[in-house]
């Protein structure tokens, strides 16, 4: 099976470290978020299978109200499958949603990379994906200019 040669859990993983500050401190906002408890997926671009699966907060998975997790890993798969942002599919294209779809805001498909993110108010969810998508897609940048300026082969390896 065919899989992203850029986008990696080692890519994703350093994507992840540089927005953590943001989403702390999102988390430790009572007067922002309702609680501290989030999920992350990340989707590999070519084949839509999980490459990472992230939990932050001071919730433990045992303690919350729901399965963010399952929620974050359909928000994801819905915006891969749908090419649309989850928040986009509900509200304004319904028709394209199917039994095990994402209801909520909190999925996003950024340049081909689909992230869902669950825990807080959906609309913070949409937020922090976004971050974790644009980080991962500057990383993906930074990793094919390397790879240019290597030489040598025509292909990715």
């Amino acid at each position: 099976m065919h899989k992203s040669a850029i986008l990696t859990e080692e890519l994703v993983r350093e994507a992840i470290k540089i927005v953590k500050p943001a989403i702390d401190q999102l988390l430790a906002s009572a007067d922002l978020a309702k609680r501290s408890a989030l999920a992350v997926v990340v989707l590999d671009p070519i084949n839509g299978l999980s490459i990472y699966n992230g939990i932050f907060g001071t919730v433990p998975p045992s303690e919350w109200e729901r399965d963010y997790a399952g929620i974050a890993n359909a928000k994801a798969s819905t915006a891969y499958q749908t090419h649309l942002d989850t928040g986009v599919g509900v509200f304004l294209e319904p028709h394209m949603l199917h039994k095990g779809h994402a209801r909520y805001q909190g999925g996003v498909i950024f340049h081909g990379i689909a992230v869902g993110v669950s825990g807080i108010q959906s609309y913070l969810d949409e937020m922090v994906a976004y971050m974790i998508a644009a980080a991962c897609r500057g990383l993906c940048q930074r990793k094919m200019v390397e790879e240019v300026q290597k030489g040598g082969d025509d292909f990715l390896k």
